[in-house]
């Protein structure tokens, strides 16, 4: 019973220090599932500047290239240039979406609604068009001391006969002008956004005056700067 005795204490003597022996186990394994999470970021972290080196050779290969026609073939581009406005210049419903950034407001009216026309008889039944107009007075590009609206203080005659140039033709087509002539050319607007800011609301008020053809229009529609207008074909039983 003696001799018993001792290995008895031994016994509760070691209990303690197994349990000491899984504590650093457990530690072990928190350290390893946080490093595994620091790999996975690190793995997204090379991954990222990857992408950002592939963009940044991309770049640096296309500021390589010489001439327009490069960067246009480099972009997968087909450059069209005409002067036939009135004519589709592209096979009929074969664009699923057209884009124009400040054009149209350069364009004469005459020459606008043909031209929607065609644009229209190119776009697929299913596509869109997102236009931008500009509806500021482009000289005061030039001249920062001109209101940025100056050119709704003219009567169409005395517009055309000063300001007008090849160089520099505006139509001034207001934002209110413009729904008019979409619906004329069939084309349906599904959205509108309008860029309009205090200091734009504050110029048309600085105006000593508008012309007669700006003048029935409201505060609000003259101030807008940039019109967005998301368009697509209305149904026409001559399209199908």
């Amino acid at each position: 019973m003696a001799e018993l005795a001792p290995k008895c204490q031994s016994t509760l003597v070691n209990a303690p220090a197994l349990r000491l022996r899984r504590t650093p186990i457990r530690m072990y394994r928190s350290t390893i599932t946080n490093q595994s999470k620091s790999c996975e970021l690190c793995l997204t972290d090379v991954t990222l500047i990857e992408d950002r080196l592939r963009k940044r050779n991309s770049a640096k290969q296309a500021l390589r290239l010489k001439t327009r026609g490069d960067v246009y073939k480099a972009c997968n581009f087909d450059s069209i240039v005409t002067d036939v406005t009135d004519k589709p210049f592209l096979p009929e419903r074969s664009l699923d979406f057209v884009v124009s950034n400040c054009v149209l407001s350069h364009i004469p009216p005459s020459i606008l609604h043909p031209e929607l026309l065609a644009l229209r008889a190119m776009l697929k039944d299913t596509g869109y068009m997102c236009m931008m107009i500009g509806h500021d007075d482009h000289w005061s590009f030039h001249d920062h001391l001109v209101n940025q609206f100056n050119y709704y203080r003219y009567s169409d005659t005395y517009y055309q006969a000063i300001f007008d140039t090849k160089f520099e033709y505006q139509n001034r087509l207001a934002k209110p002008e413009w729904p008019p002539i979409f619906d004329r050319a069939r084309l349906e607007i599904v959205d509108y956004h309008a860029n309009v800011t205090d200091e734009s609301r504050a110029q048309i008020r600085a105006l000593p005056h508008l012309a007669n053809r700006f003048a029935k229009y409201p505060l609000e529609e003259l101030a807008v700067i940039h019109s967005y207008f998301l368009l697509r074909k209305m149904p026409d039983a001559l399209d199908h």
